[in-house]
């Protein structure tokens, strides 16, 4: 994303409703995220955990009921 559409919870908008969803089957979200990737702190913040790594990937994971720190 261009830094000027950076921090402006555009981010957080997208994501919120795949979570809202995901709370409401008590599902839980699961994503790949680049190692070197400035997103990972993003993810964390919603609640996201590395579940397992590739050489190139965290797995991340946000369980159901999670809760975000954003």
């Amino acid at each position: 994303m261009a830094p000027q559409h950076q921090n402006q919870g555009i981010g957080s908008d997208v994501l919120r409703p795949i979570l809202v969803n995901a709370e409401a089957k008590d599902l839980p979200v699961r994503l790949e995220c680049l190692k070197w990737n400035p997103a990972l702190d993003f993810y964390r913040r919603h609640g996201f955990i590395i579940t397992g790594e590739d050489d190139i990937h965290f797995l991340m994971e946000r369980p159901p009921h999670s809760e975000t720190h954003e």
